[in-house]
């Protein structure tokens, strides 16, 4: 792999990180809500192209705390929002590699894990974002309809869970999905070959 993650510093930095994120995913984050963030870090080649990247947040206000409806504002995990840590607009170019893409996750999966906070949370306003969320976060906090969005889930697991999030990251990004590929080539070639009989 000849791609490097570093952070992000300078607002050309963060404006390109804005740029991909809304590109990739639809949503928006400005260059001021960037720069609240604790950490976001990015992915870059060794031509300076940006590949993909993180945030991951402690600074109040947290950001899915505060997109949760009013009649939510009572849960207990809004009362201990001091020991919350989010991870939010992640984006990964198309074009990565299952075990680059992989790479991704995992550092922002660690980089939670070593802020020590109790609770690792994250959060989507698409559904489709949010199944792939639901096979690394096995709490959903909210999923439906707010004042602010048509749509919105807030997932959140216990900072030990990270462990297994980890797992189920290399599991999907450097076991599976590359076996599947090399399944597909060789259906691929099969049919292929079966084709001109």
């Amino acid at each position: 792999m000849n791609k490097k993650l570093k952070s992000i510093k300078t607002d050309s930095e963060y404006g390109e990180f804005a740029l991909n994120y809304k590109a990739i995913s639809g949503n928006t984050i400005t260059i001021e809500e960037l720069r609240r963030r604790t950490y976001v870090e990015a992915l870059y080649d060794q031509d300076g192209k940006m590949w993909a990247g993180y945030t991951v947040n402690c600074e109040h206000p947290l950001v899915y705390i505060s997109d949760l409806p009013q009649e939510m504002e009572q849960h207990t995990l809004c009362h201990s929002a001091n020991e919350v840590v989010e991870g939010g607009s992640i984006w990964v170019k198309n074009e990565l590699s299952d075990f680059d893409r992989g790479y991704v996750f995992l550092i922002a999966s660690w980089k939670a894990f070593t802020t020590r906070k109790r609770y690792y949370m994250a959060g989507a306003r698409n559904s489709k974002i949010a199944k792939r969320q639901k096979f690394v976060f096995p709490n959903v906090l909210f999923e439906g309809k707010t004042d602010k969005f048509d749509y919105l889930c807030v997932l959140y697991c216990r900072r030990e869970y990270i462990f297994v999030q980890i797992v189920l990251i290399l599991l999907r990004y450097w076991v599976i999905q590359p076996i599947k590929r090399r399944i597909n080539g060789v259906k691929d070639i099969a049919m292929s070959v079966a084709s001109k009989f």
